[in-house]
């Protein structure tokens, strides 16, 4: 597969200062970070592609997410970026494209399922105009350690898991169960991944256009309020899990809410790269229980944390594409 090693007119310049700059979470300006990220995104598609065949269905998931953003993105793109954002949005493409066409991906029970499902870029489309003040401060778990972070790492309400809920919706159109009503829709201050898969759950709700736009935002809200908490408070951990704050990013600020792009956060994806191109969990990856199709592949990468980190750079190109044109 032939690869785009990317390159703008001003990265020449200005690529080694604002590496290191990003790097110590300091932005020169929108044009040298949007340089920066989009070198990361080559770099991370040169190792998916490099490492197509250890990859499982997560993996695939994130990349359909990225592709998401870059589509959206290209409306807003400055023409001397335009080459860059096709290339990628054909790159991804042809990984998914290949992903569908082999039996790749795993054997998890709801694999099938969600291989001819979920992967669709535009199940995942919103409009937004990237705002902050929308969310509710509910400030930071004052008693939380890194160990409760650490041993927290499941998306399952007692015994049920989230997958089982999004294949549920899909599966029987639209209709929610008793067990799944009481996961995704029950009043309740969830935290970590299981906020997060609800909220996902509610992402995809609307995707596949189940219920009322209206009634689903208020979910969204409220869920990106309390994963807003949860995601200021791994950053006063010194981020125990860098999977589940990639997820955090990426998931709220795909809604568009700002608090999940201010520029110390969305250094962390560029920061966190190996040099590789791919990532690294930051849990201790030794005696360690992994998330459900979680895969270490090369270097000691996970293929979940890779899609996630090539999903939010493409969140944070589509947001500093917006910004240049808008603000």
């Amino acid at each position: 597969m032939s690869k785009l090693y990317f390159i703008s007119g001003s990265v020449i310049l200005f690529f080694f200062v604002s590496c290191n700059t990003l790097t110590q979470g300091v932005i020169v300006s929108k044009e040298n970070e949007l340089d920066v990220t989009l070198q990361s995104i080559n770099q991370v598609l040169n190792f998916l592609e490099d490492y197509i065949d250890e990859l499982n269905l997560d993996a695939f998931f994130g990349i359909t997410l990225a592709l998401s953003q870059i589509e959206q993105s290209l409306p807003n793109v400055p023409w001397m970026y335009e080459s860059a954002f096709n290339s990628f949005r054909i790159r991804c493409q042809n990984l998914i494209n290949l992903f569908k066409e082999n039996s790749m991906g795993g054997s998890g029970e709801y694999n099938f399922l969600f291989k001819n499902t979920l992967l669709e870029p535009k199940l995942w489309y919103k409009s937004v105009s990237f705002k902050s003040g929308l969310l509710k401060d509910f400030g930071l778990h004052s008693n939380w350690t890194v160990d409760d972070v650490m041993k927290n790492k499941s998306s399952s309400y007692h015994g049920l898991s989230s997958d089982q809920c999004l294949a549920e919706i899909l599966e029987n159109d639209c209709e929610i169960g008793s067990e799944c009503s009481v996961l995704m829709l029950e009043n309740r201050n969830d935290t970590l991944y299981v906020i997060t898969h609800r909220l996902l759950f509610m992402q995809l709700f609307r995707g596949i256009r189940c219920g009322l736009k209206e009634s689903i935002s208020i979910y969204i809200e409220k869920f990106c309020s309390l994963i807003w908490r949860d995601a200021k408070t791994l950053e006063y951990l010194n981020f125990p899990n860098t999977d589940l704050f990639l997820e955090q990013l990426l998931l709220c600020g795909m809604e568009g809410y700002g608090e999940f792009l201010i520029e110390r956060w969305r250094s962390k994806p560029i920061i966190w790269q190996t040099e590789n191109g791919c990532y690294k969990d930051s849990l201790e990856l030794k005696n360690q229980k992994y998330r459900r199709t979680a895969n270490v592949i090369e270097f000691g990468c996970i293929d979940h944390t890779t899609g996630l980190g090539l999903a939010t750079l493409s969140l944070n190109a589509r947001y500093l594409t917006y910004t240049m044109k808008n603000l």
